[in-house]
């Protein structure tokens, strides 16, 4: 339900001030100038600034709220609000323990505004144990921050439906999630390996997943060095000239921002392998590393490792793997502040399977942009670069309003970067998790406006692929943005996958029958992902909530489309025939007048949205 027009006209005017500059309004000045505020226009207006700024960087937390406006401090319907808002906008940074700590007195009602009502679950302290619990787990199986994997901004490459999912996080995970890319190397082991007193490199991650007797001969190239508490094993800015092995003792990780400041991202300590990110890329160190209390570290020199990795490929390949996890998995990215090919990186907007996302700013503009950099765990796989350089061929060509711009690409940091338009909103995925879902007529302009978009890739014979929410962003000043090419290919280069590769692409949720199969695809598959992508938003709901994709293909084959208006009798005839005629199992049957539903495009009004 949307608030009526007394409510949110100034947060509209809010949001107009923050459209037309740069920087973001003064809040403070801003209340000051409407003395005369209602609590539920305050309340509007802080839900929208608080989405902007965290979607802007890293946004106002909710005390900072009660701090500007101490009459909200008694409205605990709006401070729960404003809380799972932000934990959904900061992408997991605090667990959840830590989170709803900050108002103990809201702890049951915020983990049930989080995550849903659990009928099961009857008290706040089980209901908290359930979900660390679910998190614990879900981080050790993906090895990465797995809030922030859950809404991811990219898509995966070539995916085999061989391997059936992992079972706890697939139980949980979300609408925008992929099937695990297929790449050259082996993904990171669930749990860390036990390691022993002397602490060989043969049981450390990742050389662990290489042969002993190659790592053996390369162990022999090491040699051992002791550090005393509080001193640098190596400094930000040095050359990269080694490579260590912690093998007792605790490390911390430091880097120096452009300010001058001092953060301490992370901590090592027996077992864990530090310095490949220079000895990969030859830039700069990026970190320091000082020694918590006494430290032991086997070093292998540069020299030595250019020389293995030169005889035996595999060496540096699966260092990749090391790199990947330092780029993206930490809350504080070592990439941020440097600046690449006259691009300075100011923050870390999203990371998935194939790429993770910057927002950065050239050196003679003012204009953000969005720097897609391919993950250095696939460098290594020519299937990657393929689908990665694809998506840059794809887009450069493309000029369309509600189609994410393309800049240019570059190779730098030993990876490859494409320039794309910043968005500076949220994706419709997002949306619909915090404020439930459209109403038909914003659903109308919003949908009209991918329409537009689709239509153009189509007359352009390139099928999308991997349309859903999560790939569709809403900017602040109302305009939809279709994104994430990256599974995209001309409709001549098409084929059908035999049975014997096994392999599809795209996120099975959203995927057609045909595209589930491996069979041919062509534009009518586009369709069947608008049907589930338009039902997610009229809805809230996910059409075909199973993860499976075996299950999947079992319930495609047994799929008839509803009658929507009986099903949904609240929805208008002309939405119930878009979704009737999207959402056909068999392609012959499957229409979509595109051009028709262009028609609806309009910019949204995201101040009353949000």
């Amino acid at each position: 339900m949307y608030a009526e027009e007394s409510e949110w006209s100034l947060a509209g005017e809010y949001s107009a001030i923050w459209n037309a500059n740069v920087e973001p309004p003064d809040l403070i000045e801003f209340l000051q100038n409407h003395p005369d505020i209602t609590p539920a226009q305050r309340g509007r207006l802080l839900l929208l600034d608080q989405t902007r700024s965290w979607s802007n960087g890293e946004g106002r937390n909710v005390e900072d709220y009660v701090r500007l406006c101490p009459e909200i401090a008694n409205d605990r319907i709006l401070l729960v609000k404003l809380l799972s808002r932000e934990y959904c906008l900061q992408d997991g940074a605090q667990s959840v323990s830590e989170f709803v700590d900050r108002f103990p007195t809201m702890r049951a009602e915020l983990l049930h505004k989080i995550y849903g009502d659990h009928d099961s679950v009857t008290s706040g302290n089980q209901y908290e144990q359930i979900l660390e619990e679910y998190l614990t787990d879900a981080t050790q199986e993906s090895g990465l921050d797995c809030q922030s994997e859950l809404e991811s901004l990219e898509t995966c490459i070539e995916v085999s439906v061989v391997a059936p999912p992992s079972s706890r996080l697939k139980e949980k995970v979300e609408e925008d999630a992929t099937v695990p890319p297929v790449a050259s190397v082996k993904s990171a082991p669930a749990e860390k390996p036990v390691i022993s007193a002397d602490c060989r490199l043969r049981e450390c991650f990742p050389f662990n997943t290489l042969p002993a007797e190659l790592v053996d001969r390369l162990e022999a190239q090491m040699f051992e060095r002791s550090y005393s508490a509080t001193e640098f094993l190596t400094r930000q800015g040095d050359p990269g000239d080694c490579l260590f092995l912690i093998r007792e003792g605790t490390v911390g990780i430091v880097v120096n921002d452009e300010n001058g400041a001092t953060h301490e991202i992370d901590r090592s300590v027996s077992g864990d392998v530090l310095g490949e990110m220079a000895l990969l890329t030859e830039e700069p160190r990026s970190a320091s590393l000082i020694a918590h209390d006494d430290v032991t570290a086997m070093l292998l020199p540069s020299d030595k490792f250019h020389a293995a990795a030169l005889k035996n490929p595999e060496i540096g390949e699966v260092l990749t793997k090391l790199l990947a996890l330092r780029l993206g998995g930490q809350r504080r990215d070592v990439l941020v502040g440097k600046t690449l090919n006259k691009y300075r990186i100011v923050r870390r907007l999203g990371r998935g399977g194939m790429a993770i996302v910057y927002a950065g700013a050239h050196q003679d503009e003012t204009r953000l942009v969005a720097l897609k950099m391919l993950s250095h765990r696939l460098v290594y796989d020519k299937a990657s670069l393929v689908w990665f350089h694809r998506e840059a061929d794809i887009v450069e060509s493309f000029e369309h309003p509600n189609i994410v711009r393309m800049f240019g690409r570059f190779k730098a940091f030993k990876s490859y970067f494409i320039v794309m338009e910043f968005c500076d909103g949220i994706t419709l995925e997002r949306l619909v998790r915090l404020n439930g879902r459209l109403s038909q007529d914003d659903f109308r302009r919003a949908f009209g406006q991918i329409a537009s978009a689709v239509l153009y890739a189509h007359q352009r014979e390139v099928v999308h692929r991997d349309i859903k929410p999560v790939n569709v962003m809403l900017n602040f000043d109302g305009t939809v943005k279709l994104m994430d090419f990256g599974l995209a290919k001309p409709i001549n280069e098409l084929e059908p996958v035999t049975e014997v590769d096994n392999h599809i692409v795209g996120t099975p949720r959203y995927m057609a029958p045909e595209q589930l199969k491996g069979r041919e695809i062509t534009e009518v598959t586009d369709y069947f992902a608008l049907g589930c992508t338009a039902y997610k938003l009229l809805t809230g709901d996910t059409l075909f909530p199973e993860h499976d994709v075996n299950k999947l293909r079992a319930i495609h084959d047994c799929w008839t489309v509803p009658d929507f208006s009986q099903r949904r009798p609240e929805l208008a005839p002309d939405i119930c025939e878009l979704l009737t005629g999207c959402l056909q199992r068999r392609r012959s049957k499957r229409v979509c007048d595109l051009a028709k539903y262009a028609t609806w495009a309009a910019p949204l009004d995201v101040a009353r949205l949000l």
